[in-house]
């Protein structure tokens, strides 16, 4: 083999199947055979691509340091590993979704209504909120909140409608009102 392979470095070496594989001075460690001597495989190439996707699917999408290394640890030495797995996550769609930037949203112009001065509550805004349970005697029975909001000074009233009908809603605007 020439000493300007990118092999050269790995020392590989053909097993009794005739797989391609890593050699190295670790042959007498107490490890299995697929860590001590793990199958090389082309940076790019379709069962390289296959391999990747699934250790990156057991791993959950992790980073590229984590599904290299259970690669490296399942028993396969990818040459330019780091640039094969960071190629492959950089394609992968879950990975775009998990670890996408977040939107920004950009505000609307305000209102006319909002911007010039005017009375307090010369326009304004209603909401209802609740229900909340409120004892009445012996028995609970729901009430609701009408937040009436000022649109020139952001000022609140709160009135509390007994229902969600309509009459419920105009008595509280009667009060507001008055």
């Amino acid at each position: 083999m020439k000493r300007t392979s990118s092999l050269h470095t790995l020392d590989p070496f053909l097993d009794s199947n005739g797989v391609l594989r890593v050699g190295g001075r670790i042959q007498k460690a107490n490890l299995t055979d697929s860590l001590k001597t793990p199958i090389i495989l082309p940076k790019a190439g379709h069962v390289t691509t296959l391999i990747i996707r699934h250790v990156h699917e057991k791993t959950q999408h992790s980073g590229r340091g984590v599904t290299l290394n259970k690669l490296r640890t399942n028993g396969y030495w990818i040459i330019n590993g780091n640039a094969a797995v960071q190629h492959f996550i950089s394609k992968c769609v879950s990975c775009h979704y998990l670890r996408g930037s977040t939107g920004e949203q950009k505000m609307a112009d305000l209102p006319k209504l909002c911007l010039e001065p005017a009375p307090p509550f010369t326009y304004c805004a209603v909401d209802y909120f609740g229900p909340w349970h409120v004892k009445e005697g012996r028995k609970e029975v729901k009430r609701y909140g009408a937040l009436f909001t000022c649109m020139a000074s952001r000022s609140i009233h709160i009135e509390v409608a007994h229902s969600m009908e309509t009459d419920s809603f105009l008595q509280a605007l009667r009060r507001f009102i008055s």
